[in-house]
């Protein structure tokens, strides 16, 4: 009798205190963010924005909300905070939230090129046309804003989006007639300065990093039948042959005793392959192929390189230099060869061919080290391996 008693006696006790874990949570999840208006009270603007910050990147389910409030925030770098916040947060109901907000945020352009980023962080095509428009209306305006545009879009994995944003690059370069009112050095600086965000945007959506227009005009004719959403990284070291569809040209390994390469020191090149035994680079060739911005011929560019040697190499004498025309199908180059001590104090030998095609300039080099058993054969190979892809 007495343990019935006492066990009458617990259970009030017990059904008090069994309060289950979920309610607990919710009741700090509530408390944290009561905690954090009353510290956003106290901050100044620079604490208001970590804050925010801090809110955003979290996981409590009261954050989005919490965040929404400083939208209208005075301060305009609170108010960016709040945008980039439900960018962080990437509730999809945000989405029309923020497309709402642009017309209001053109008095600012600070405030609607965050809007931009922060519908990049959502990746939908709802977001499409917002994006576009504002690009176009801004390219002429402000090139952050024109910029943030542009590289949100390159979220949306849509083929409507790549052409788009090729069409946007294209209008970076304005053509004016004969007889035209003149750009102004200011609308060209916004012009040029709007350009990485696009490219930024293109590369994003495709894995391709072309920086002429041409170049990405070129890659879309060749590529939009073939392109599909979900850009990969691919090891160009496992590769045995390199095609390049924006500048229009293929380059094949002699053999595998040849590596790909585009790190580091090799972004220069447009593609880069070396021949490494025991760690050490017994040769190399590449092409480097860029828009021919200063209208310069083959021999003339060959010319270029030669005083670059003359410079920076010792006993390379006249006698040493063989020079030819040469032809690549129907396009007219230019060949020099020669050996000389090097920047690495060794004896190597020189061949670079010098062609322009289709207004870019093509750079097709080789080095090699003197002595080096079937090296010449392969470094043949290797050149002559090179191919334009367009007519």
């Amino acid at each position: 009798m007495l343990r019935r008693f006492a066990l009458i006696l617990l259970l009030p006790a017990l059904l008090v205190f069994a309060i289950p874990p979920i309610h607990v949570a919710a009741d700090e999840d509530k408390d944290a963010i009561e905690a954090f208006h009353d510290q956003m009270k106290e901050a100044d603007e620079a604490g208001k924005v970590k804050l925010i910050e801090a809110l955003a990147a979290g996981k409590n389910p009261g954050r989005k909300k919490a965040v929404e409030k400083y939208l209208g925030n005075r301060s305009t770098a609170v108010q960016v905070a709040a945008i980039k916040g439900l960018g962080t947060i990437k509730d999809p109901k945000s989405i029309g939230k923020l497309m709402a907000m642009t017309k209001a945020a053109e008095k600012e352009p600070k405030v609607l090129a965050a809007i931009m980023t922060a519908l990049g962080e959502f990746g939908s095509r709802k977001t499409h046309k917002t994006l576009m428009d504002t690009a176009k209306k801004w390219l002429y305006k402000n090139s952050d804003v024109a910029s943030s545009a542009a590289r949100a879009m390159g979220s949306i994995q849509d083929k409507k989006v790549i052409e788009d944003l090729i069409k946007l690059l294209g209008m970076t370069y304005p053509r004016v007639a004969s007889g035209g009112t003149r750009i102004s050095g200011e609308t060209q600086a916004l012009l040029k300065a709007s350009r990485p965000g696009i490219i930024e945007g293109l590369q994003v959506l495709t894995g391709w990093d072309f920086a002429e227009a041409e170049a990405w005009n070129n890659f879309w004719e060749y590529e939009q039948k073939r392109w599909k959403p979900g850009a990969r990284d691919v090891d160009i070291t496992k590769l045995k042959k390199w095609v390049d569809p924006g500048y229009g040209f293929q380059m094949i390994k002699p053999n595998d005793k040849w590596v790909f390469n585009r790190t580091g020191e090799y972004k220069a090149y447009r593609i880069y392959m070396a021949r490494i035994r025991e760690g050490v680079t017994e040769g190399y060739a590449y092409v480097q192929a860029y828009k021919n911005a200063a209208g310069l011929t083959p021999s003339q560019k060959g010319q270029e390189f030669e005083d670059s040697y003359r410079d920076k190499w010792k006993d390379i004498k006249d006698e040493t230099f063989k020079r030819d025309d040469i032809k690549l199908g129907k396009v007219r180059g230019f060949k020099h060869t020669f050996t000389g001590l090097d920047t690495y104090g060794s004896v190597a030998r020189v061949t670079n061919m010098f062609f322009v095609h289709k207004g870019m300039m093509f750079v097709v080099g080789s080095w090699r080290r003197s002595g080096m058993t079937g090296i010449e054969d392969e470094v043949k190979k290797a050149l002559d391996s090179f191919r334009f892809l367009y007519k």
